[in-house]
């Protein structure tokens, strides 16, 4: 992706929104992984893609599993997991 500022999803090639979701893959891995242990997470498995219908949507599903969470607490952290890639895709888009 070049440094211009991206202001529109719409503006993007899908060599830049293949770069985002590669982006917001590894913020999340790494956020989870600062938050908890690799070796006390049972199951996680992320997903980042766009939608391409009438407009281009950001989707990320984020599965946590730890034996060291609550369910609740899984929930929360994969929440927060979101919100950190979605800082890092708008720190990249807006420069």
């Amino acid at each position: 992706m070049d440094d211009k500022k991206k202001n529109d999803l719409s503006d993007l090639t899908a060599e830049d929104l293949e770069e985002l979701c590669i982006l917001a893959e590894s913020e999340i891995k790494n956020f989870i992984h600062s938050k908890c242990p690799p070796k006390k997470i049972k199951n996680l498995e992320i997903i980042v893609e766009f939608e391409f219908e009438k407009t281009k949507n950001l989707i990320i599903e984020i599965v946590l599993e730890s034996v060291s969470l609550s369910e609740e607490e899984n929930k929360i952290l994969a929440e927060e997991a979101v919100r950190v890639a979605m800082n890092a895709i708008d720190k990249k888009l807006l420069g």
